[in-house]
């Protein structure tokens, strides 16, 4: 069956009413593939450092980011990975012009920006450490409370999967938690794992290399 859906028109007493056009989109497998091809982490693999940290942004609609902290010896190297445009909705524009559902295709046309540069050991320590203790954090047992029966409700209309993968000595560690749009603005209410996460992202993204 062809995955490009014709438009729907319905004919209705007194004239015509022309139904949202349904848009065909590329297959979750591809989706997935886009962020292997354009977000790699090959660097899980080497066992030549100290620790890694792979940091993963994946908003709603806003750009896909990627960080990988890869420290050895009191070195750290930082790898900043931009993508532009969104891997869905982009993939997804991508795809309904060409027709060809190909995660190399779609990957090459939407294209990354990418950075790579030094840190003090100590500052990428500090963030390792708030980012672990906030995992500790949303892990621990939650004590059972009888809810009160809320005044308001909040809707989130955008959100984001921050995700951590976490490889040292001590062990590997991969963690992801879902929440509001990633922004430079912190919140009160921000978990302590998010909290983390947006700092590292404000501070590599204003860093300015010398």
């Amino acid at each position: 069956m062809c995955s490009c859906l014709a438009l729907l028109i319905v004919v209705a007493a007194g004239g015509q009413e022309q139904l949202p056009r349904v848009i065909p989109t590329m297959t979750r497998e591809t989706h997935n593939k886009l962020f292997d091809i354009l977000f790699p982490m090959d660097i899980l693999h080497s066992p030549d450092n100290e620790f890694i940290v792979v940091l993963r942004y994946s908003p709603s609609f806003a750009d896909n980011e990627q960080i990988v902290l890869a420290g050895k010896e009191g070195h750290i190297q930082v790898t900043e990975i931009i993508s532009n445009g969104n891997l869905w909705y982009k993939g997804n524009e991508i795809f309904e012009k060409t027709k060809r559902d190909d995660p190399v295709e779609i990957a090459q046309l939407i294209g990354v920006r990418k950075r790579e540069f030094d840190l003090p050991f100590s500052t990428v320590r500090e963030w390792r450490r708030g980012l672990l203790d906030g995992v500790n954090q949303a892990l621990r047992p939650k004590n059972l409370e009888t809810p009160s029966r809320p005044t308001t409700a909040t809707i989130i209309l955008d959100g984001t999967v921050y995700e951590i993968w976490d490889q040292s000595k001590s062990g590997n560690l991969h963690y992801e938690l879902y929440d509001g749009e990633v922004t430079d603005r912190l919140y009160r209410r921000d978990p302590r794992f998010i909290h983390w996460m947006k700092i590292i992202r404000r501070d590599i993204r204003n860093h300015r290399a010398p």
